[in-house]
Parts: C-alpha cells; structure tokens; sequence
C-alpha cells in the first residue's frame, strides 16, 4: 500500500475510490473497501482509500475534552494496510476544507487530482460541507462529471446496522464483547509502562500502569477486563483493571490503568505495550481491607484464564 500525504503526489489514473473517516475501520468499513478492491481488480483499475486527519471532530473541537476516537492515525493506517487496499490517502481536515461542498470535493480533488472513474460510499454515506452531500446528490454530480456510483448495502452484524459512533458507546458502556462483533478483532490500546505505588506487587499481583498514548483514545468503562497483551512481538494473557484503585488509594480522584500480565516476570518500564480488550469481566470494587481484594483478585484470575483459554 502506498501512503501520500499530499495528493500532489498522487500520479495513477482510473481510480476507483472510497471516502470517509473509518474510525475503527470496522467490519462496515471492510465491506466498502472490499467492494472497492473487488471493482479496481475487475476493471484493471487502482484501488484508493481517501481519510482524513485530524478527525473532523478534532477540528470543531479544539480543545479536545471531550474528544474520544477509537483509533490514532497509525493505527487507522495499519488497519487500512491489511485490507490490501493499493493506495491511501490521508488528507489535512481543516476548517476551511470543511467548508468544501460536495460536488466542489468531486470536481476539484476526485476528478482534477485523483482522476476517479468510479466512487463507492456506504449506505447512510454524506460528505460535504455540513454533510449535505446526500446520496442524490452525489448520483447527480457524479453524473455531470460523467463517473460511476457505487452505493453498498448496509452490513449488518447480528441483524444491527454498525457504525463508529455505536462502537464507541459499546466502548464506553464496557460492552467489550459487542464492540469487538462489529470492529472485526478485539479493540486495542497502547501505552507507556510508567512506575506505579507497587501495591500489587505486595500482594501477589504486580501490575504494569498504563499511560495510553494518545489523550483521544477512547479508554472502556471502569472495571476489570480480560485482556491479552503485546510486547516485543511475544503475546500474553492478563487481567487489567481500569479505575481509582479504591481499595488501596480511597482519595485519589484520578484513573489509572494496569494490567496484571500472567507469566510474566520482565522489568518493563518506559517500554510501549499493546493491550487487547477481550471480555469485561466486574466493576471495580471497594473492599474492606486488602486481604478482600487479594482473594477476589485470585478468582478474577482463574475467571480470566477460563474466559482466555476459549
């Protein structure tokens, strides 16, 4: 796959291409993408995955509180790769882009610089300015510029209709299991390993803390996750926990994240890991005292490695 930043540089000519923001590149995003490589094989054609970034939330939001994406760009990037999709463009997203209407967006960078002869856009697909860019509208500005429309059916997990914004509150509601069913593999973030109190370490469970790389990366619901974890190109299993730790640490206001990597005993400190949320297994929990908390930790455990060992 070939990645260009500036469409400038952007030299191939019949494309067929899709548009969007794919946050998550999910099982619904797959599907257009595929629909996308299948066409560019049949005609001869190269096949094109046009993305933005920032993310055009990011944009309109500034200040980026609230702001709560399911992917990073490398990410999105490395997502993309492995769908075997010839060429992805990421294009800079900024106000005055916005204001961009959707057949201006045809006309000027579709047709002038990416030479498209076929678009394909999801089902409920808007893009423009205000996303005015309706399916009717695209079907009559592709007309004009002479150029083939291709709208997908929407797909469609266990009879739902998916998108983005769904994943993300499945995320937020700690309905691991959901999201992963319409993402295509179990949702993932990365961090630093930062020093922590080493409490865990005292009873039997030293945990890694988590420092996400990325203050936009959506983190799930508080609670206690069966996780698997990447490191060095090695895998393992492990319990994370995702909270105010108010067993050991009853005035800290501030969350952390740590993970329990089973088997494993390597100082890891400043290094980066993968975290892969497979099932959510219990709130976080006050207990009375720490001997409480090490006895459910012990069945969170076993818990773990059943759920793990599937």
């Amino acid at each position: 796959m070939k990645i260009y930043n500036n469409i400038e540089d952007f030299k191939s000519i019949n494309t067929v291409i899709t548009i969007g923001v794919f946050d998550g590149v999910h099982k619904g995003h797959l599907s257009v993408i595929n629909n996308v490589i299948e066409i560019a094989k049949k005609e001869n054609k190269e096949s094109v995955v046009f993305t933005f970034w920032p993310h055009p939330v990011m944009v309109f939001k500034p200040k980026g509180d609230n702001v709560r994406l399911i992917n990073s760009i490398d990410e999105k990037i490395e997502l993309i790769r492995a769908t075997g999709i010839g060429h992805l463009i990421v294009y800079p997203f900024n106000l005055g882009f916005s204001k961009l209407n959707s057949c201006n967006f045809i006309e000027q960078i579709l047709v002038n610089k990416l030479h498209v002869s076929t678009l394909v856009v999801g089902f409920n697909h808007h893009f423009g300015h205000k996303r005015e860019g309706s399916y009717d509208d695209l079907l009559n500005c592709t007309k004009a510029f002479n150029l083939s429309l291709k709208r997908c059916n929407p797909y469609l997990v266990n009879k739902q209709e998916i998108s983005s914004t769904i994943i993300r509150n499945e995320l937020i509601n700690g309905n691991i299991k959901t999201a992963n069913s319409f993402l295509g593999y179990d949702y993932f973030i990365t961090g630093k390993v930062v020093e922590g109190s080493k409490i865990g370490r005292s009873i039997g469970f030293p945990t890694a803390n988590i420092l996400p790389g990325q203050k936009f990366k959506l983190i799930p619901k508080d609670g206690v996750y069966a996780v698997t974890i990447d490191y060095e190109n090695n895998s393992y299993k492990g319990m994370l926990n995702i909270g105010l730790r108010p067993t050991v640490n009853s005035s800290s206001l501030k969350k952390s994240i740590e993970v329990h990597i089973f088997d494993f005993n390597h100082i890891i400190y400043d290094k980066n890991i993968k975290i892969r949320f497979v099932q959510r297994l219990r709130d976080e929990i006050k207990f009375n005292n720490v001997n409480e908390l090490q006895k459910q930790l012990n069945i969170d455990k076993q818990s773990i490695i059943n759920i793990l060992s599937r």
